[in-house]
């Protein structure tokens, strides 16, 4: 689930790079944080930062 999630965020920052955390968390039902918290660990992982427009 958490591997799913997470290529459902890159999916929609993909199709739409200035996405906010906010409209990410609607469009999975669940919440900001949540969103906030996937991006972070894949930053992590990956050495990837993300930029987020809050």
């Amino acid at each position: 689930m958490i591997y799913d999630r997470n290529e459902r965020i890159l999916e929609l920052i993909k199709s739409d790079s200035k996405i906010t955390s906010k409209n990410m968390a609607e469009k999975l039902g669940v919440s900001d944080r949540t969103v906030k918290r996937h991006i972070a660990a894949m930053s992590n992982v990956v050495n990837v930062t993300i930029k987020m427009y809050i």
